[in-house]
């Protein structure tokens, strides 16, 4: 048991993540899959009886230490790669404050699966490899174009 896998495997997920910005740089956290990297937007699973915007302050604070106010429901991203399989509700922050800092994932055993939290401008993450990416970031010319979905990605 704490194994990636074994936390988030095996089971359908309600995720809530945020959109934020520093100019034309997004947010990102990379986080230490076990066997790849994963760079992602902040977000995570919801507690039962949280509701959603709850549920995404309280995980950019836990990842990133900083304090958000949580805008728009944008889109939903469907995500099924078995084991794992979730349902992605993402949201425009609106305004954010504090110190960035990298945080840690509460549902692991080993707290540290993060790797890293930055602000990552589009040269940053094209020279990221495709794999590395969350499925919303892949093909991403300008981290903002982001803000234009709306429905269901699948």
């Amino acid at each position: 048991m704490g194994t990636v896998e074994s936390v988030f495997g095996n089971k359908v997920r309600v995720r809530v993540c945020g959109l934020c910005y520093d100019k034309d740089k997004i947010l990102l956290v990379k986080h230490n899959m076990g066997s790849y990297f994963l760079w992602s937007p902040p977000g995570g699973g919801l507690n039962l009886g949280e509701t959603l915007s709850a549920g995404l302050i309280r995980e950019f604070k836990e990842e990133t230490g900083l304090d958000v106010t949580p805008g728009e429901l944008l889109f939903i991203n469907e995500h099924i790669k078995l084991p794992y399989h979730a349902i992605e509700l993402f949201y425009n922050i609106v305004h954010w404050e504090g110190e960035l800092r990298k945080g840690i994932e509460t549902e692991m055993t080993s707290k540290d699966i993060i790797e890293e939290v930055k602000f990552l401008s589009a040269e940053e993450l094209n020279m990221l490899e495709q794999k590395d990416l969350h499925t919303i970031l892949k093909n991403c010319t300008n981290p903002r174009d982001i803000l234009a979905i709306r429905g269901l990605v699948k």
